[in-house]
């Protein structure tokens, strides 16, 4: 464009020079020719003093034109001596009348060897032979391509004979003379050269295209997979050639994959490109004659600089032939694979987002349980004070929707969590009974307030010692009882732990929890584990809930290796199960099947509710004891009025608390004057409001309800000795009571540290009335001073409060402990609303021994507290 520039300000200049010429020098001196004959007439001397001026100002005029002719002139010059392209400039005739330096070095000639020549001698044939044709038609017709027009490419040939390509731009100035043609050659060598290699590097990837046995494609990423490109291998495959495919003029790709499959290759697909990961599937088509072909597609996403997706990018391998084609696929399936230096941008800005949406869960978690919190706690204290009938319904009622919001809000939070791929699970040493027996004392006032009965049977080969997350195990366990409780109006709640399989490092078990309940229409069971689906889901439904309980059980027992699973018939009960698959502890043994039963043990159950009397009797068997029940008090006289044989008489009773014909007191005497054998041992089975309290008259023993399968452990072994279980003065220490009692509690002193006011009355209250003692801080400085100057069994500590939260505040615990060089450590128990996936983890980290979540369950905290604060230095402490 500069040379085409230079060439055209040649021959501007041109013009303006002649014009310049005429008018300053030649119509002056004509007019001064005029003047001189016009003035004869005058008088002389008058007109030589006119033509002296005008011949001066005509030389002033003609000196200074020719001062700028001369600058313009030397201008032009200039430029063309130093303008990077060829100029030339050549007549009608076609003969040279100037060339610029440029020009002689690209060609290879002098200038005396040009000017004067004809243009043809730097033409190569046949463009030499048709020259002076194409001039002669112009200048008849003023047609032609090249004057004047945008530019061509020609050859061009330089003086030792060589041809070499030029990009060449003619104009054309009118003189009175004749037409003036001017040329501006550009040497294009380079960047022919560069083309050609562009299209051999083009040839040559479409030929190492053509050469992979598959079909590589680009497309657009829309729901039809719009092809861009697609290589000729297609036909091989489907039938289709590309320009049937590009831009879905004949048919869609979509469209040739197999129905049954779509949805499959969509959602890896776009999973993938989510990610920002490659996608690799598998799925099959149907040709274009119908046949069925199995293909392997790879690919990936291309992103522009802003993380949008340009297109998608891979190759379709047609591996029907899996054995022979297996190897080409992998060598073929590397050379394919493309690399996107954009993905660590997008995958930056996904984690971003992920990270504020746990922040955001996070807070609502905290900010909703801190004032459940204070409702549910509030509101249970308030029911443990005297209260008339009516403030004591009201009082209920907010206790059971407090307790329904809770479970909405966990069950909400729980599958945000699990949807956000922020649900998090630990692996530890945990012992399988006694996480079953936790999750049955969680729920035994719920079963009570109903007159429920609910039980535990763990088979005698299920290995007890496991490694897993014992609190997801329980979850799942407890939302199952939860809803069985739910749907459960008489009979009761039974739970099951079978071995499915084990190996040498694991064992798979199978939890099922049944229950004598309403039962399940058949066309809902398979819509029971689905996000917001519920049994009832009419307008008019008796049973609340958000659905979202059981679809959390799913994700739980998926990542435990597990299923999940429903069986049911309409009015007689459900049976809801999971499996899960544990790692076994290093020290951890099978417990040794049952051999035959015992004969010379007997057991007598006394239990009016025929679901829960079959299922104790199954718990004694799986301890080898054959275990006889009855339904009533009269049945259980009449069997040891009529069986006088000494040798044959039971040596263990059970009666339920709630019999309907006879008091279990009533009955107990009864027995004792009928039976007066002192090794037969009698126990009461009372509800969970009876927990802890004194023995019944006539009774040896109490089990609380629900049963733990332990206790009745501890009661056959105490029982199978030969003089049966040891009678005192004083009344035995309950079986189901395995931590501290009332008079163990009393002398604990225990640390508060929380922040909110109604959370720490709550707190005090419900820790009062357990017979602890407690001062309260109100933040983790206060904690740490507090610790400082006085003598604590344990601290609950909350995790968010001004001053130091309870992470700084245990921290600086811990390095005061570590100082004092004693080695103890005062047990601190974290009591939080954070009950996000990772709190439990930050808490310990921290320093923290246990973890509470508020709301507070009293049984929980309760657990908690006797697993710190009981032993036998806190016996001897509190006397």
């Amino acid at each position: 464009m500069v040379a085409l520039w230079v060439a055209f300000s040649l021959i501007s200049l041109a013009v303006f020079a002649y014009y310049l010429i005429h008018y300053t020098v030649v119509a002056p001196i004509e007019s001064l020719r005029r003047s001189i004959d016009g003035s004869a007439s005058l008088k002389e001397d008058r007109a030589i003093h006119a033509l002296n001026d005008e011949i001066g100002a005509i030389g002033r005029r003609l000196h200074q034109s020719l001062n700028d002719l001369s600058e313009s002139i030397a201008r032009t010059e200039t430029i063309l001596e130093t303008a990077p392209d060829a100029v030339i400039s050549i007549n009608e005739k076609g003969e040279i009348l100037s060339i610029n330096p440029s020009a002689l070095a690209m060609f290879g000639y002098e200038r005396e060897e040009l000017i004067g020549r004809q243009i043809t001698r730097l033409m190569p044939q046949p463009h030499c032979e048709n020259h002076s044709g194409y001039m002669n038609r112009y200048l008849q017709t003023g047609f032609s391509k090249i004057v004047g027009g945008p530019g061509v490419e020609l050859t061009a040939k330089r003086k030792d004979g060589n041809e070499f390509p030029i990009f060449l731009k003619i104009g054309e100035t009118k003189s009175p003379s004749g037409s003036l043609f001017t040329g501006v050659f550009r040497d294009i060598s380079v960047e022919t050269a560069a083309r050609i290699q562009l299209q051999e590097s083009a040839h040559r990837f479409e030929t190492l295209v053509e050469n992979i046995p598959g079909a590589v494609y680009r497309c657009a990423c829309d729901s039809q997979w719009t092809m861009e490109y697609i290589s000729d291998f297609i036909k091989t495959i489907s039938g289709y050639g590309p320009k049937d495919l590009i831009g879905n003029k004949i048919r869609s790709y979509v469209d040739l994959i197999h129905p049954d499959d779509r949805r499959t290759v969509e959602t890896a697909v776009m999973t993938a490109v989510d990610r920002g990961k490659p996608f690799r599937i598998e799925y099959r088509i149907v040709d274009k004659e119908g046949q069925i072909h199995w293909v392997y597609e790879q690919g990936q996403a291309n992103y522009d600089e802003e993380g949008n997706i340009l297109h998608l990018d891979g190759a379709i391998f047609d591996f029907t032939d899996r054995k022979t084609a297996q190897e080409r696929l992998i060598k073929y399936a590397e050379q394919i694979e493309l690399q996107n230096m954009d993905l660590e941008e997008a995958l930056e800005k996904a984690e971003s987002v992920e990270k504020m949406k746990s922040e955001f869960l996070a807070t609502m978690s905290h900010e909703i349980r801190t004032p459940m919190n204070g409702i549910i706690g509030m509101n249970n204290l308030l029911l443990e004070t005297d209260l008339d009938s009516e403030q004591e319904e009201f009082g209920k009622s907010i206790k059971s929707c407090a307790e329904g919001l809770l479970t909405i809000i966990n069950d909400i939070l729980d599958f945000s969590k699990i949807e956000a791929g922020k649900l998090l699970f630990e692996t530890i040493d945990f012992d399988l009974q006694a996480a079953m027996e936790e999750s049955l004392d969680l729920i035994g006032q719920i079963a009570y307030e109903k007159g429920l009965e609910v039980g535990l049977l763990i088979q005698s080969d299920v290995s007890r010692e496991v490694r897993g997350d014992p609190g997801r195990i329980r979850q799942i366990v407890l939302n199952y009882l939860n809803n069985a409780l739910k749907f459960t109006q008489t009979g009761g709640v039974n739970v099951r732990v079978e071995k499915v399989d084990e190996t040498l490092d694991d064992i798979s078990i199978r939890v099922s929890v049944e229950d004598s309940g309403v039962g399940i229409p058949e066309d809902r069971i398979q819509h029971l584990f689905n996000p917001f689906t519920q049994a009832d889901a009419s307008t008019t439904r008796k049973y609340g809930g958000t659905g979202l309980g059981l679809a959390i059980c799913r994700k739980l027992a998926d990542h435990m290796k597990g299923e999940v699973g429903v069986e049911s018939v309409e009015g007689r009960g459900s049976t809801f199960w999971f499996t899960a698959r544990l790692e076994k502890q290093v020290k951890g043994e099978v417990v040794a099947e049952t051999g035959a039963p015992q004969s010379d043990r007997r057991v007598l159950v006394v239990e009016d509710n025929s679901m829960h009397r079959g299922f104790l009797q199954e718990q004694f068997l799986v301890n080898g004891v054959l275990a006889q029940g009855v339904e009533s008090g009269e049945k259980c006289l009449e069997l040891l009025e009529t069986d006088p044989s000494k040798e044959s008489s039971h040596s263990l009773i059970l009666i339920d608390s709630n019999l309907r014909d006879i008091g279990s007191s009533g009955l107990a005497r009864r027995i004792r004057e009928i039976v007066h054998d002192e090794s037969v041992t009698l126990v009461e089975m009372v509800p969970w409001s009876r927990k802890g309290s004194a023995l019944a008259d006539g009774f040896d023993a109490y089990l609380s309800k629900p049963i733990r399968q332990s206790d009745l452990n501890r009661l056959l072994n105490c029982n199978h000795q030969s003089t049966g279980i040891p009678k005192s003065n004083s009344p035995l220490k309950p079986l189901s009571e395995s931590g501290t009692d009332s008079t163990t509690k009393r002398g604990v002193r225990l640390l508060l540290a929380e922040d909110n006011v109604v959370n720490q009355k709550v707190a005090m209250r419900m820790l009062e009335n357990e017979g602890y003692l407690c001062d309260v801080v109100a933040n983790g400085l206060e904690a740490i001073e507090a610790f400082a100057r006085g003598q604590y069994h344990a601290i609950l500590m909350d995790c968010q409060m001004p001053e130091m939260d309870g992470y700084e505040a245990t921290r600086k615990i811990r390095e005061q402990e570590q100082r004092n060089g004693t080695g103890e450590k005062i047990p601190i128990i974290a009591m939080t609303a954070n009950a996000m996936a990772g709190d439990r983890e930050r808490c310990l980290n921290a320093g923290m021994d246990d973890y509470v979540t508020k709301p507070i369950n009293l049984d929980l905290l309760k657990l908690a507290l006797e697993r710190w604060t009981y032993s036998p230095e806190v016996s001897k402490l509190v006397g």
